[in-house]
């Protein structure tokens, strides 16, 4: 429990508080997600360092120790930390459902442990998580940032979005979110790359995160 985040290492002890910076240590609680008032230092601390975390990318890193060496430490891991998380983070309450991005950046970290790792969850576990992952879309196709920040952000929601719908198509709406998702990124590929090629912010980091969702979307649905 020693993660590397943002160039600091942080050390959470044995139970991992999902919703605290432990850089300032400061904790937000289980409210409804509008009235976290992430922006305010004082009363939340950095968000970035908690969304860091919550991006579960670390979880992918073990899905693949699992993998490589069989050790079961590493699944079981894997697994008390999704059910930690899934009781500390209630539906729409608290620090980790504020944004529309990180839901997105969490459900493909998902994806892939499940992908790796489902058919070794017990089942009442794979239940709840495939629930959790259900409502990570449903999220998602109501709260894309449509308004607020409609580029990088956007895309990487519409990204998941597409990707969720495509991968687990027996869901409720998956065929809706599929074609929402496929438009506004193929709408963001026009908007967002310039006529030379590079994204239209000049920056080199956010062009590979650009062409990482475009080449995302591709591989899930092939133009034709």
């Amino acid at each position: 429990h020693r993660f590397p985040l943002l160039g600091r290492v942080i050390d959470t002890g044995a139970e991992i508080d999902w919703r605290r910076d432990y850089v300032h240590q400061v904790s937000t609680g289980p409210v409804y997600a509008r009235r976290i008032p992430y922006l305010d230092f004082a009363r939340a601390g950095d968000h970035k360092f908690v969304w860091e975390l919550n991006r579960h990318q670390h979880l992918v890193l073990l899905a693949q120790a699992w993998l490589f060496t069989s050790d079961g430490r590493y699944r079981d891991e894997i697994f008390g930390q999704l059910e930690n998380w899934l009781d500390q983070n209630p539906f729409l309450k608290g620090m980790n459902w504020a944004s529309s991005l990180e839901v997105a950046f969490r459900s493909l970290s998902w994806v892939w442990v499940y992908h790796w790792t489902g058919h070794a969850m017990e089942r009442g576990l794979r239940r709840r998580f495939l629930e959790e992952l259900y409502r990570h879309a449903v999220y998602l196709e109501h709260n894309l940032s449509i308004h607020f920040s409609p580029n990088t952000h956007l895309l990487g929601e519409a990204a998941a979005l597409h990707a969720l719908g495509t991968l687990f198509p027996a869901w409720p709406g998956s065929h809706r979110r599929r074609r929402l998702g496929r438009e506004i990124v193929l709408a963001q590929m026009d908007s967002q790359v310039l006529p030379d090629g590079f994204h239209f912010e000049r920056s080199v980091y956010y062009h590979v995160y650009a062409l990482d969702m475009f080449v995302l979307h591709h591989l899930l649905e092939p133009a034709p």
